[in-house]
């Protein structure tokens, strides 16, 4: 009789127990809208059949213990340093604010662990962000990067009616988003290469007029290189929920936190008629961050890359990098993006 084979679990790390790494869940458990579960890292990886939560980094002394006493990780340490010296782990998950991502990342594969699964944005500037793509390349360390609506399967099933032209040749995209054009916008950028499958070719920004938001929202447009133009609305005063709408010239795609829909047209009584209905299953779905998991153990044990890996956060970085200077300069930015030294900011 032939017997499955046993998966490999993997040891994992992780640095930085703070909100995305810990409770970012908690608040949602009662909140209407589209919010796959897991949606922080320790639950993610306590889900996961193939992950083992078995050390925790963070300077945070009583962050520190409260979050290792949830979730009964007894080896727990103070940096990143630590950790690496003391365990034998095979995955890092690095939850901590942007500015340490390089830092945390490139010791991570140093240590030669089989894999890291990093928070977004990528880094704080492109240099960084190449930085840790040498590392990587040096060492064989595999990378995803928690864009978790690229990995969800929902937003992945519209990709693909997309691009079996359910709704025609696209013509555009309008978004309604949020959290900044760093923070959120990474997510979006990301969310925008996967569904609509070409890079950006130019970008156009007017910013929040606010000194004193370190990661300004405002309105946007990206021309990508297949000619698609997509608006983007993301003022930081906006309340509104995040929405986006793919046009096409028979249809419309929409995702919302509430509603993913297909609308077509059809001839009734020699009028075209919009019929709107919901093309994904609520109950079918898998959160994004485990998918994430999946990607990032196959690329560890077969060398499948994975949909957002270190190259795709970069180019995400880069679109950020372009709007902030499209702002400053009240002009289109052209891609690729020079400015390899230009801090990029997060409120993360």
């Amino acid at each position: 009789m032939n017997r499955a084979t046993p998966k490999r679990v993997y040891r994992v790390g992780l640095v930085g127990c703070g909100a995305i790494g810990d409770e970012s869940q908690d608040a949602l458990q009662s909140v209407p809208g589209w919010i796959p579960f897991p949606y922080s890292h320790a639950p993610a990886l306590a889900a996961h059949d193939q992950t083992q939560l078995v050390a925790v980094a963070d300077p945070n002394t009583e962050r520190l213990i409260q979050f290792c006493d949830r979730w009964e990780v007894v080896s727990r340490f103070s940096s990143i340093e630590e950790m690496l010296e003391s365990e034998k782990l095979d995955i890092v998950v690095v939850a901590s604010p942007t500015w340490h991502h390089a830092e945390a990342f490139i010791k991570a594969a140093e240590a030669n662990v089989l894999g890291v699964y990093l928070e977004k944005p990528l880094a704080r500037s492109l240099r960084d962000a190449d930085s840790m793509i040498s590392a990587a390349t040096k060492n064989g360390t595999a990378a995803v990067v928690n864009y978790f609506r690229s990995f969800d399967p929902s937003y992945r099933r519209a990709r693909d009616l997309i691009a079996e032209g359910v709704i025609g040749e696209i013509t555009g995209a309008v978004v309604v988003w949020g959290e900044g054009v760093s923070q959120g916008g990474c997510h979006l950028f990301d969310l925008l290469r996967m569904m609509l499958g070409s890079p950006v070719d130019w970008v156009f920004a007017d910013l929040d007029n606010d000194p004193t938001l370190k990661d300004p929202g405002g309105s946007f447009i990206l021309s990508l290189v297949n000619n698609i133009k997509v608006t983007v609305h993301m003022p930081w005063e906006l309340n509104a929920p995040v929405q986006l709408e793919v046009i096409g010239k028979t249809g419309m795609i929409k995702l919302t936190h509430y509603e993913r829909t297909i609308t077509q047209f059809k001839v009734i009584n020699e009028r075209s008629v919009p019929i709107i209905a919901p093309f994904f299953a609520r109950d079918c779905t898998r959160s994004g961050m485990l998918v994430a998991l999946d990607e990032l153990i196959a690329q560890i044990e077969h060398g499948i890359s994975p949909s957002s890996g270190l190259r795709e956060g970069r180019a995400a970085l880069e679109i950020t990098g372009a709007l902030i200077e499209s702002g400053k300069q009240h002009k289109p930015i052209p891609l690729p993006f020079q400015d390899l030294d230009m801090k990029i900011e997060s409120w993360l």
